[in-house]
């Protein structure tokens, strides 16, 4: 899904317009979200996953939300 540059791009359009602030390098994202860097994202397209190393000083409550809103825009990528 995310092999193509085009692709990634407007991965990382979609999250900036959530407010996230993002970083790509290839296939990595440095994401962060009021004021925090929230963690690094990973994408593997040859094997169709994605990763999320959360930053420790996240809350569970906010793990999760963020984790929420990453899962909803990479449903809009697929479509």
């Amino acid at each position: 899904m995310f092999e193509s540059y085009e692709k990634r791009y407007a991965f990382l359009q979609l999250l900036k317009e959530k407010g996230f602030y993002v970083r790509m390098h290839a296939y990595e994202y440095l994401l962060g979200k009021d004021g925090k860097i929230v963690g690094v994202l990973l994408l593997e397209p040859a094997n169709n996953r994605v990763e999320i190393f959360f930053s420790p000083i996240l809350s569970s409550t906010e793990r999760k939300r963020v984790e929420k809103e990453i899962r909803n825009v990479i449903r809009k990528i697929q479509n």
